[in-house]
């Protein structure tokens, strides 16, 4: 009696199910193939519109250091990843004074590009000195340290304060959004905002080399 009763359910529940709709497949268009060259130890980052099928702009990877966030809400600053650059904070909030590198807390940019996994991450109720291992050229060589304090203004702007890791007076620089692209970007070398990133709606993926950091499996 009991197995009737379930086959008896069960011809109910299927009886009540809709037939299937068939679904006209989207038409494939043409597949386009494009290969896109990095250059040697990926020293170039490339930037692609797919709609125009073309490359919008590129540039050295060591062109830029930080990307400070051009919406109007934004407030999130990266590091140029592809560079192996990495941030500590300090307890210290005076340029003055000297600072020890070796023992710091280093961060890294997640290599997903969540902003809210930024190396920096919320800095801005904090007074304190941070340092910024500018990481790596082309060629491998280290490109040293700054220290440096981040102010962000509501009113659409960021003051940065920084110096080498042996100096004690700083340099300031006000960087101002720009609501057309979605990072304005800064460079040490040349100690000025550097034109990177194209318009954002021109564009559609960016191409480069970034820094992922894997747990030490053997870490206790």
């Amino acid at each position: 009696m009991r197995v009737l009763i379930f086959t008896f359910l069960w011809l109910i529940l299927a009886s009540c199910e809709k037939d299937e709709l068939p679904v006209n497949p989207n038409e494939q268009g043409n597949l386009i193939t494009v290969q896109l060259e990095l250059g040697s130890n990926y020293n170039s980052q490339v930037f692609y519109s797919l709609k125009n099928n073309k490359i919008v702009s590129q540039n050295k990877k060591e062109a830029w250091d930080l990307g400070f966030e051009a919406s109007s809400e934004g407030w999130h600053i990266k590091m140029n990843s592809g560079r192996g650059g990495a941030i500590a904070q300090t307890d210290e909030t005076s340029f003055d004074k000297p600072i020890e590198i070796d023992n710091l807390d280093w961060r890294y940019d997640a290599s997903s590009g969540n902003l809210d996994s930024t190396a920096i991450g919320d800095y801005r109720n904090s007074d304190n000195v941070f340092i910024f291992n500018r990481g790596y050229d082309s060629q491998g060589n280290n490109t040293g340290y700054l220290k440096l304090k981040i102010d962000y203004k509501s009113n659409g702007r960021y003051k940065l304060s920084y110096c080498l890791l042996s100096e004690t007076t700083p340099t300031q620089l006000v960087i101002l959004k720009n609501s057309e692209v979605n990072f304005v970007c800064f460079s040490y070398k040349s100690k000025s905002l550097v034109s990177i990133e194209p318009p954002k709606e021109s564009w559609d993926l960016f191409f480069g080399q970034y820094t992922h950091v894997f747990t030490n499996p053997f870490q206790a």
